[in-house]
């Protein structure tokens, strides 16, 4: 195990590769904000997060990089997320440029954990596939539902027009 001022230097190292904000990071030790992850040392590595009122822990390994692999994949989604708000395509699936984003970010970081998050992003798709018509197929909900069309019918007919994936 290592100190906490040796994680610290570790999370602040990586964070300046993808130019992450110091809030991003979870602080060690402490809560600062109960829906943000934390990290605490002691026999293990924990990460950890309050919800609910509930701690729940995100992690618990006796491996620093698997640590930090955890904590990066957080702060890439995050930073990945805020990209995309400002970069966002018409009608395209949002998490196409999340999750092209986040693999760019991640990968300034190490190569292994890209893979992994491809790895997980493909598992996501699987259950989940990319839906690019969703909001013109909520839109045209929307308009035939102000037309008259029932909630059922106009559903139907939006997904006839915009199938679901």
């Amino acid at each position: 195990m290592i100190d906490h001022k040796e994680i610290k230097k570790k999370l602040t190292t990586l964070a300046k590769k993808i130019d992450a904000p110091k809030n991003l990071l979870p602080p060690i030790g402490h809560v600062v904000d109960q829906s943000y992850p934390f990290i605490e040392v002691g026999k293990k590595y924990y990460l950890k997060k309050y919800e609910r009122g509930r701690e729940i822990v995100i992690l618990e390994t006796d491996d620093q990089d698997l640590l930090l692999f955890e904590v990066f994949s957080i702060v890439t989604k995050d930073l990945s997320a805020k990209w995309e708000l400002v970069n966002r395509k018409e009608n395209e699936d949002p998490r196409r440029q999340v999750f092209m984003k986040q693999r760019e970010l991640i990968s300034r970081l190490d190569e292994n954990w890209e893979r992994q998050i491809s790895d997980r992003q493909i598992e996501i798709l699987k259950e989940f596939p990319f839906d690019d018509d969703a909001i013109v197929r909520v839109r045209m909900n929307k308009s035939l539902l102000e037309t008259g069309y029932n909630k059922d019918e106009a559903w139907a007919e939006a997904c006839k027009r915009f199938p679901l994936p």
